[in-house]
């Protein structure tokens, strides 16, 4: 039984209308992130295919150029989407040449079935090539499966050209309407029957993944500074003391308190005060080495750092390196004694199960952050229950306890 291809083109004509509106209907109305634009070119896939189908109705110029110019331009929005996507800058010249080149070229052959044809299956390539192209880019920033739905829709259609372009250019195209039954006809719209639901329902995915990864990340990070936040930080302090006790490796906890930070607050405003934290966030996430070094804003002013595999005296040189790098910015600060933004800090280690739980562990550490703040601030200073470093800066060991300072 050979198919009917009026009733094969009616059907892409509903699955494209379809596509469309379920795309525009999924996107998010705050957020840009290329849905609109995805919905309207395969929107666009409806009103080219409408106009080929007029051909015998309307006059040529709207139902050859402009429907070919439409058709082309299916393919320049599906990259501006792309781009919206990926939130990058879509070079708009490159992206809309080739509509410029089929309105320009297919006024020349107007005449010539067969070099219209050629035509429009050389631009079509031309431009899902950057399409494939731009996918495998953003591949793995990309979270989830949705992109390669998206790129298996645009794969298959490569070929149909290839083969429109190939069978023209031998003569072997027999049907000049789209209404026509022949076997390349029967093709073009099976492959589009499939490429068309890859096509919305991947990018469907897409937008959708990409925001359960935003919420995921938004739920684990602290906002202002961009390290993890308090619930984050629980569950990785908890997998590490699990991880520590269960080998027997060492794991170090970091308390850290930016010096009279009310007072800087006070002094400078509060916008002034949440720069000074991001850029101390900034200097942790530089100043920690491994990946499995886990910084995380405990709260106000608070920092800790989760070192795993890190003994005391490696954990004393690391943020000895950290308070050095916020010493080098200089930061003014006209109400410490130092004229600029410092920070004291405690380090707690379990090595040879020195604490018997973790609650200890956290314990010892803020205590001996308080125990730096008693002596002077800007210094760190390491838990009584955990091994000394071997070397410790001499402003830690000498100077004496001074009660009378407020602990801020």
């Amino acid at each position: 039984m050979e198919p009917h291809v009026p009733t094969m083109f009616l059907m892409t004509m509903v699955v494209a209308a379809t596509m469309s509106v379920a795309v525009a209907a999924g996107a998010s109305t705050t957020r840009r992130d290329g849905s609109f634009l995805w919905a309207l070119a395969i929107a666009l896939y409806v009103l080219a295919y409408a106009l080929f189908s007029f051909r015998n109705h309307i006059d040529a110029v709207s139902s050859i150029i402009v429907a070919n110019a439409v058709f082309s331009s299916i393919f320049a929005t599906f990259t501006e989407a792309l781009y919206q996507f990926q939130r990058r800058p879509a070079p708009h010249f490159w992206i809309w040449t080739p509509v410029a080149i089929t309105l320009l070229s297919f006024t020349i052959f107007l005449d010539s079935f067969s070099a219209r044809t050629i035509l429009n299956g050389a631009i079509s390539i031309a431009q899902i090539v950057p399409l494939l192209l731009l996918l495998n880019q953003g591949r793995k920033v990309t979270p989830g499966r949705g992109q390669y739905f998206v790129a298996t829709g645009f794969i298959l259609l490569v070929p149909l050209y290839i083969l429109r372009v190939a069978l023209t250019a031998m003569g072997k195209v027999g049907a000049t309407s789209m209404l026509e039954s022949d076997s390349l006809q029967t093709i073009s719209y099976l492959s589009a029957a499939i490429s068309l639901p890859l096509l919305g329902v991947g990018f469907l995915v897409m937008t959708k993944e990409r925001a359960e990864e935003q919420n995921h990340v938004l739920a684990t990070l602290d906002q202002l500074t961009g390290l993890a936040n308090r619930r984050s930080m629980d569950e990785a302090l908890d997998k590490e003391w699990r991880r520590a006790k269960r080998s027997g490796r060492p794991l170090t906890l970091t308390m850290i308190d930016v010096d009279l930070f009310k007072h800087y607050n006070d002094r400078y405003g509060h916008q002034a005060g949440d720069n000074c934290l991001k850029t101390f966030a900034q200097i942790i996430q530089q100043g920690l080495r491994r990946a499995s070094d886990f910084p995380a804003r405990y709260g106000g002013e608070e920092f800790m750092l989760i070192l795993p595999d890190t003994d005391t005296s490696s954990a004393n040189k690391l943020v000895e390196k950290l308070r050095k790098s916020l010493a080098s910015q200089n930061i003014p600060h006209e109400l410490s004694p130092t004229g600029r933004v410092t920070f004291s800090a405690g380090l707690a280690a379990l090595e040879n199960d020195t604490y018997p739980d973790l609650a200890s562990l956290i314990r010892a550490a803020d205590d001996a952050m308080y125990q730096a703040k008693q002596n002077g601030r800007d210094q760190v200073r390491t838990a009584s229950g955990s091994p000394s470093p071997p070397e410790s800066n001499p402003a830690i060991s000498t100077q004496p306890p001074q009660p009378s300072a407020a602990l801020t």
